[in-house]
């Protein structure tokens, strides 16, 4: 009830897409709550753009996915993706907050997702 209250008051869709298998699953699922709601509660809800994150683009999973979610959506996937961190990760599950560097200092998660995104 909270997804289509939120739907049925927003005007776009941000929509974080994690590059794994069982996500296109979640986002095809979300696409169909999206269309019941724009027929029935907001016929002017839009995707505004579908944000690629946890990417690992050296993984053939990560590439099909991509494709897929590209072919899908075109021009409403931002050019920025969040790339997968495994520090970001351990930093998660031991309770603590993930390291903060600069781009420069070779960090990857959280600057990717500080910089912006870029796009669609």
């Amino acid at each position: 009830m909270l997804t289509v209250n939120a739907l049925a008051a927003a005007d776009t869709l941000l929509v974080p897409l994690q590059c794994e298998y069982f996500a296109l699953e979640g986002v095809s699922e979300l696409m169909s709550t999206m269309q019941r709601v724009q027929r029935a509660l907001n016929p002017a809800l839009q995707i505004e753009g579908v944000l690629l994150t946890m990417v690992d683009e050296r993984t053939n999973l990560a590439q099909q996915v991509m494709g897929d979610i590209r072919s899908h959506f075109k021009e409403k996937v931002f050019r920025t993706c969040i790339p997968r961190s495994v520090r970001l990760g351990e930093a998660r599950a031991s309770g603590s907050h993930p390291p903060l560097r600069h781009p420069l200092q070779g960090g990857r998660g959280v600057p990717g997702a500080r910089q912006g995104v870029d796009g669609p």
